[in-house]
């Protein structure tokens, strides 16, 4: 129908199907589908010049097909045909453009992403500025979306991501707080599936805010929401319960609160439940644990924590008494006490079960956790520069437990993406 190469309307044609072919790929996940999306994008970029008004959103559309093809080898392939084609299209774009927003979060995305990759893999030390360069076109893109726009809440929780990452380099508090307030804009809007993971990720957040507690109620209520969102076998119920268990014992140390200490060990048992036996992420807990129930054995004496004390010291191993950690830091193998007279030997049928004896004037420490490396159910909260937010590739994802890691996987790429109407 169009004989000629370079006819418009051939072009758009092929831009069109190019679009077609993505939108196909997000129901199908079939990579031959990304493979046709990239070929007939390509051939219209090869084809246009920026005085052509089809070439923005083929570029578009090839950044976005680029983007999912990084993503199946990213140890193979780079980054540069995303952001040489983003950032070409975001400036082709009016800046009225409905679709400008859209090309600068894939540009951000892509940009941050480059930020991330290790010295080494396809690159020579990321550029510093890209993080700086992911924040600003973010912010300019969050701008432009209108109220309502079914991408705006998935952006906004991307530039918090990206204000987080910035924050942990610089511990600039107005960064953290920036990215407090975008996941906390982003968590209203965003629907229900992906909504429980914004508020466990919201309540990570807050934990690197000030103990106070009208901060600490926050962090506790949206949580609890999170927790009545996920049914009782979902995974990522392990974050929320994390986060609780922060929130309660921060708000024990900060008020004094018996009750605040009991919740702690309530919602840390049901986290060790939760956790395998031998993982990291339940010896960290497990020594949280303890702790808690020192504190409260200063106030009450109950049967049960002496019980638990002596569990958590068969699991973890027996430390030296003198150690100001505790006798449950030790790497030494239990070593039951040894028999007496009015003891039986162990192994006999009369034998007693260990019993946990707590040293004579000893008191727990104040346990503080470690916030640059905290976990959020297949997400990882930390603070070096290859976790900050690592897990599920960043045009949609990012959250793991005991490390604290950022992973939007709740952001799936080219979710609510609308395509130019060519």
């Amino acid at each position: 129908m169009y004989p000629h190469p370079h006819h418009p309307g051939r072009l758009r044609s092929l831009t069109r199907l190019a679009g077609h072919y993505y939108e196909r790929y997000e129901i199908s996940q079939d990579p031959r589908d990304i493979e046709l999306s990239i070929e007939k994008s390509s051939d219209v970029e090869r084809r246009t010049t920026g005085d052509d008004q089809v070439r923005p959103d083929a570029l578009l559309i090839l950044a976005k097909a680029q983007y999912v093809y990084y993503n199946q080898s990213p140890q193979q392939r780079t980054l540069e045909p995303i952001i040489g084609c983003s950032s070409e299209a975001a400036s082709l774009y009016p800046s009225d453009s409905p679709f400008r927003a859209e090309t600068l979060m894939v540009l951000s995305v892509a940009l941050y992403d480059r930020y991330r990759v290790p010295p080494g893999s396809n690159y020579s030390q990321p550029p510093h500025d890209d993080l700086d360069d992911a924040i600003s076109n973010s912010t300019m893109a969050v701008g432009l979306f209108p109220l309502g726009h079914p991408s705006l809440p998935g952006s906004r929780i991307k530039l918090s991501t990206f204000l987080f990452a910035r924050y942990h380099r610089r511990k600039n508090l107005s960064d953290l707080q920036q990215s407090v307030h975008h996941a906390r804009l982003g968590s209203v809007d965003l629907t229900p599936d992906k909504r429980p993971e914004s508020l466990i990720y919201l309540g990570h957040l807050l934990t690197h805010l000030s103990h106070d507690s009208r901060t600490l109620m926050e962090l506790s209520k949206c949580n609890k929401e999170a927790l009545d969102l996920l049914s009782p076998g979902d995974g990522r119920r392990v974050g929320a319960i994390q986060n609780l268990v922060t929130a309660s014992h921060r708000m024990y140390v900060t008020l004094s609160s018996t009750a605040h200490l009991d919740e702690a060990i309530d919602y840390n048992r049901q986290l060790l439940q939760l956790l395998p036996c031998g993982s990291g992420p339940r010896y960290f807990q497990l020594r949280l644990h303890r702790t808690l129930l020192e504190y409260r054995s200063n106030e009450k004496q109950l049967d049960v924590d002496l019980v638990e004390m002596a569990n958590i010291a068969r699991e973890i191993g027996v430390a030296d008494p003198q150690s100001h950690y505790g006798p449950y830091y030790s790497a030494q193998p239990l070593t039951p006490p040894p028999p007496t007279s009015d003891t039986p030997p162990a192994g006999s049928s009369a034998a007693r079960p260990f019993e946990y004896h707590p040293p004579q004037h000893w008191s727990p420490r104040p346990y503080h956790y470690d916030d640059s490396a905290v976990s959020v159910a297949g997400t990882t909260y930390s603070s070096n520069n290859s976790a900050e937010t690592g897990g599920y590739g960043s045009l949609g994802s990012d959250y793991s437990l005991v490390a604290h890691t950022v992973n939007l996987s709740f952001i799936e790429p080219g979710v609510d993406h609308v395509f130019p109407p060519i």
